[in-house]
C-alpha cells in the first residue's frame, strides 16, 4: 500500500459520514454486522422514499409485496426453459388428468412438499446458469412444449392485446376465433415486458417475419 492509498484510507476512516456512504453501496458485505447493516439500509435514500410513500398512503406494504410477487412470477417463468420440469408435469397430470382448470385449485399437500422443494432447488441452480444479458424468450424454449401456432402469429395477438384484449381470458378467446389456437398463460406477461414481437430480432428470425 503506497502513501497515496494510505492517505485516502485515512481520510475515509476519520470521516464517518463518508465511510457510511461507501459502506452503504456494499450492503451485502456487512452480513457480520447486522445492526450497522440495518442502519445503512434505513439510511438509503430509496428506502427513505419508500417509507415516505407508505406514510403518505401511495400504496400499502401488501400492495408493494404483491408487485414483488408479480415480478417474481415473471422471473420464475423466464427460468422455466432452463429447468427439466417433467417430474412436476407428471405429478400434476396424475391429479387433474385432462382438466387443466383443476390446476388452479391444487394445494401444496396435493402436489407434494418434496416435489415443490425440489423445484425451488432447481430454480436456485438455474439462477446461476443463465446469462442476464440474454432474455429467455418462450418461443425459443428448448424444454417443454412450445405452441408454435401461437408464437409465430404472436404479433397479431399483440395487436389485439393492445386494442383491449388485455386479460388472458379475452385474448385466448380472440386467438381461438381468429387463429384456431389458444394464447398461453404467459403471453400477457410477455407482452407487458417485451412489447411488440416485431421489435425483437430473435422473434423475427424465428417467425420468418418480413414487413417489407
Amino acid at each position: 500500500m503506497n502513501e497515496s492509498i494510505k492517505n485516502e484510507l485515512g481520510k475515509l476512516l476519520v470521516n464517518q459520514e463518508a465511510l457510511l456512504d461507501v459502506l452503504a453501496k456494499s450492503h451485502s458485505s456487512l452480513n457480520d454486522y447486522p445492526e450497522l447493516q440495518d442502519y445503512l439500509a434505513r439510511k438509503n435514500p430509496n428506502v427513505v422514499n419508500y417509507n415516505r410513500a407508505l406514510r403518505e398512503g401511495q400504496f400499502t406494504k401488501q400492495e408493494f409485496l404483491d408487485e414483488i410477487g408479480e415480478r417474481l412470477n415473471w422471473l420464475a417463468y423466464e427460468l422455466q426453459p432452463h429447468i427439466d420440469m417433467d417430474f412436476l408435469t407428471e405429478r400434476v397430470a396424475s391429479l387433474v388428468g385432462g382438466d387443466i382448470e383443476k390446476i388452479k385449485a391444487l394445494t401444496i399437500e396435493e402436489i407434494g412438499a418434496d416435489l415443490l422443494s425440489k423445484l425451488v432447488n432447481l430454480y436456485g441452480g438455474a439462477l446461476y446458469s443463465i446469462q442476464q444479458s440474454k432474455p429467455s424468450y418462450p418461443f425459443l424454449a428448448t424444454k417443454g412444449q412450445v405452441d408454435h401456432a401461437f408464437w409465430k402469429q404472436s404479433h397479431l395477438a399483440y395487436d389485439a392485446w393492445s386494442d383491449g384484449y388485455q386479460s388472458h381470458y379475452k385474448l385466448t378467446n380472440y386467438c381461438q376465433d381468429k387463429f384456431d389456437c389458444k394464447a398461453p398463460q404467459s403471453s400477457v406477461r410477455f407482452f407487458r415486458q417485451f412489447g411488440d414481437p416485431r421489435d425483437i430480432p430473435e422473434w423475427r428470425e424465428y417467425a420468418g417475419f418480413d414487413d417489407n
